[in-house]
């Protein structure tokens, strides 16, 4: 067997282990059920990932690696210019704040957004929330990117303007979300809701950096 064989059959799993995490909950979800949805046996899952607290945070860390392509980096690659003028910088905030949130409604892992309301909403690592960890990580990019562009601005107003509020929105509305529906497994976006949350955080921060406001921006 070859690597790339090795790395397909530790991804599908942690694929597998993420949706049945998200609609069973950690404590229901045993190596068993997600060896039964793969087809083989536990050993082999043990041989593989490793127990169910290994598999479990490595869901978390395939989301991260998916998340951290979308970072202000590929936007400025893509759009050099922006970088120049306000309104170019407007637009990179812009453009990371859209595709940090939208990085939920992702369609290869329809149940990503229900997996982090369960972190969120039951906290099962005491001592560190993983989502939080994943959104502290997402917003690093856009704290130091603000840092360059606006140097008059104090450490603490740069933490809460360009980490802590994104984090504390999306935070708020999976725990929104979550309480609405029946269970995890039928959580669902509201989608005008979530657009109307991609607008205010995106108002607010633009608004703090004193750059053009983002109805001006295509």
């Amino acid at each position: 067997m070859t690597s790339k064989d090795s790395m397909e059959i530790r991804y599908r799993l942690v694929r597998t282990a993420g949706r049945l995490f998200a609609e069973n909950g950690y404590e229901a979800t045993t190596l068993q059920s997600i060896a039964e949805a793969e087809g083989m046996t536990v050993e082999k899952i043990n041989y593989w990932i490793g127990n169910k607290d290994h598999l479990y945070a490595s869901v978390f860390m395939m989301l991260l690696e998916e998340d951290r392509r979308h970072g202000i980096e590929s936007i400025i690659k893509e759009h050099p210019e922006w970088k120049e003028t306000p309104f170019g910088q407007a637009q990179i905030i812009r453009r990371k704040i859209q595709m940090m949130f939208n990085a939920l409604r992702n369609e290869e892992l329809p149940w990503k957004a229900a997996f982090i309301a369960r972190e969120l909403a039951t906290r099962l690592l005491s001592k560190e929330n993983q989502a939080e960890h994943i959104a502290q990580v997402l917003t690093d990019d856009l704290y130091h990117f603000c840092r360059e562009i606006k140097d008059d601005l104090t450490e603490d107003e740069l933490e809460i303007v360009c980490r802590c509020f994104p984090l504390s929105q999306i935070g708020s509305f999976l725990m929104l979300a979550s309480r609405e529906c029946k269970d995890y497994a039928s959580l669902r976006l509201d989608p005008i809701r979530f657009d109307n949350l991609i607008w205010f955080t995106t108002a607010t921060i633009l608004g703090y950096m004193g750059l053009p406001a983002q109805e001006l921006l295509p």
